[in-house]
């Protein structure tokens, strides 16, 4: 039986009426449906000219396991229902927007077996005109492989409330790899990082900057990589300049399967848990077959009696998805119509990815293991299990081991005139000391930046620093200390 519906989940992805029956178990008739729009003028009704939310929000039915998000463009959900009562909610929503219709929820009672309950629309408006908050992250598509192109995305959105008029994207490469190309066209290139111009961003706009790399021949399987990303606008105006910049650390690997899973901590202190430090989930694919892959869907039956199913955010996509949670805790990704070269006939574009984080519970005790893996399909071949991930929350003996871990930094633009950007990683929150040094040793200046845990986006104003050539020396919570050479007055 389970064969059957999971074959008729899979017709009806193909056919795009994933909404009906997929990560159900079974096929059922009682529905709530409605529309996600954008409230331009608050009004708390769904006028003519309003079209969809540009964003998906998170569903919830109360009471039960269950989530989902609206799929289409036109904002249009449909939940299906196991019981007869049923309390739909928006659980999320985008930090400077706000409710108008269906702010308290939709509830209702389905007594007939075939019935649906339409109409039940929520509206989204800004909670105010000129709140200004650009978000940036940046995803692999693949694993760092010897011999293959691997491509980088960096996603741009505007998750504030009025336009951004202008700004700049930074995508920093490491050293070792060698630039093939970026999309769109770079303004500006140099070896290792690229810089785009952007102008005119819609409040939820999304824009994406790609950039394809080789390694070496030669590079040691092991070798770590380090890449950053930063968004730059008028950071005295945006309201989380902390989530302007994304860093991204990969190891060298060798021949693997590419359908694979991965996380953003193995590790996490009691304290961290506490604060609510999310789970980053990245999970990757390939088409290994013979032919085109026009349907993909992942299972991930999460761990829910460990995490707070309701922070549950997918952040970063290859291709456009459709996804949801149901009972147990079972996250349903379906790309519909994807249409997935096979790796042999094009090796560039035959993969990709998702990314997702949730936040364990507050509540979760030391040796608590947080488990995790995934199945991912292929049109209508078998299911393809990716490897095991698991999270343990550790003792605050071993945290201070971890949280000196420095990931690494960078400095841009290099050559620099009047102003410097420091780009760092690190798992501690504290004091971070930046000296800059002459060329013969002497400390011409000395900075100290309160740092948080991640990526970290540091400011320097060279104003009055003579031109010639510098050495940067950037000091880290746990003790990291890296240097960079700085050419200063050579443009930047």
């Amino acid at each position: 039986m389970r064969t059957i519906r999971f074959f008729c989940a899979l017709i009806l992805l193909l056919t795009g009426s994933f909404e009906l029956t997929y990560g159900q178990t079974g096929v059922t008739a009682r529905r709530v449906s409605g529309r996600i729009y954008f409230d331009r003028n608050g009004n708390g009704q769904r006028d003519t000219a309003e079209g969809a939310f540009p964003t998906p929000l998170m569903l919830g039915n109360l009471g039960r396991p269950q989530y989902q998000t609206d799929t289409l463009p036109t904002g249009f959900y449909e939940i299906n229902l196991d019981t007869t009562t049923y309390d739909i909610r928006v659980l999320q929503t985008p930090p400077h927007y706000r409710l108008t219709e269906g702010a308290t929820g939709h509830s209702g009672f389905i007594q007939a077996p075939i019935q649906a309950d339409t109409g039940r629309n929520f509206g989204v408006a800004p909670l105010a005109p000129n709140l200004a908050d650009v978000r940036l992250t940046l995803t692999p598509h693949t694993a760092a492989r010897v011999g293959r192109v691997l491509r980088y995305r960096a996603r741009l959105e505007n998750v504030g409330t009025q336009w951004v008029p202008a700004g700049q994207v930074f995508v920093s490469t490491d050293p070792l790899m060698t630039l093939l190309g970026a999309l769109p066209p770079p303004t500006i290139t140099r070896p290792t990082v690229q810089t785009w111009n952007f102008a005119n961003l819609a409040p939820m706009e999304v824009r994406h900057f790609e950039v394809r790399v080789t390694l070496p021949v030669t590079t040691t399987i092991g070798t770590p990589l380090r890449l950053f990303a930063l968004a730059d606008i008028d950071t005295t105006r945006d309201l989380n300049p902390a989530d302007n910049a994304d860093s991204l650390r990969q190891t060298v690997v060798s021949s693997f399967d590419p359908n694979c899973i991965s996380v953003n901590h193995t590790l996490l202190s009691p304290t961290q848990v506490q604060a609510g430090a999310p789970l980053d989930y990245l999970v990757q694919f390939e088409n290994l077959g013979n032919d085109t892959a026009f349907a993909v869907t992942i299972q991930d039956t999460l761990p829910a009696a460990l995490m707070q199913m309701g922070t549950l955010q997918v952040i970063a996509t290859s291709h456009n998805c459709m996804w949801r949670v149901t009972g147990g805790g079972l996250l349903s990704i379906g790309f519909p119509h994807i249409r997935l070269p096979y790796q042999g006939i094009d090796a560039l574009l035959s993969s990709g990815f998702v990314r997702f984080r949730l936040k364990p519970k507050t509540t979760l005790r030391i040796g608590t293991l947080i488990p995790n893996a995934a199945h991912i399909t292929f049109d209508f071949n078998a299911p393809i299990a990716t490897n095991d991930v698991a999270t343990l929350v550790g003792s605050p003996t071993a945290t201070p081991a971890l949280l000196a871990e420095t990931v690494g930094w960078t400095l841009y633009p290099n050559p620099a005139t009047s102003r410097l950007t420091i780009l760092a990683e690190t798992a501690a929150a504290g004091s971070a000391t930046l000296t800059l040094l002459d060329g013969l040793g002497r400390v011409v200046r000395t900075e100290e930046h309160v740092v948080g845990v991640g990526a970290q986006q540091l400011p320097v104003d060279l104003q009055g620093i003579p031109a010639g050539l510098y050495v940067v020396r950037l000091t880290l919570p746990g003790g990291g200390t890296g240097t960079r050479r700085l050419v200063v007055g050579g443009g930047g």
